[in-house]
This record gives C-alpha cells, structure tokens and sequence, in this order.
C-alpha cells in the first residue's frame, strides 16, 4: 500500500524523488568541448613528446658514459 503511494506521487523505494536521483554530467564538462578526434590527437602528441623526452634521457647517459671513455682513453694513451 504504501509503495504504490509512492509509487504514485513518482517516489523510488527509499523515498527519493526519481528526478532528483538521476543527474546528468553536461556535455563537454571535462575535457571542454574537445572532439574525439583532438582527444586523441593530444594522446598522441603527449605520447610522442614522452618518447621524445625518454630517447633524450638515454642519449644523455650514454654521452656520459662516452665522455667517461675518451677521458679514460687519453689518460691510457698518455701513459
């Protein structure tokens, strides 16, 4: 009986409102009325500029380790 009265006045089973139950996110609320296709073009170009920068890291290691050598080289050489 007193779930088809709430049934009635559009009442769910614990009482709340079903309009009220449902919200909605707007549209474009997150990524600011990008399209898929510059949402993927950003991925990729956050994609490539991390290879980028990590590509970096390892050529600058190994210039280190190759200064390293030509240092080592000489001082054999002098020897």
């Amino acid at each position: 009986m007193v779930l088809k009265f709430l049934a009635k006045k559009g009442l769910g089973l614990l009482g709340k409102s079903k309009t009220d139950a449902i919200k909605s996110v707007p549209p474009f609320a997150k990524l600011g009325g990008k399209t898929v296709d510059k949402v993927k073009s950003d991925a990729a170009k956050a994609k490539l500029d991390s290879v980028k920068f990590n590509l970096d890291q390892t050529f600058k290691g190994s210039d280190k380790a190759l200064n390293k050598l030509k240092k080592t080289i000489k001082t054999l050489k002098r020897n």
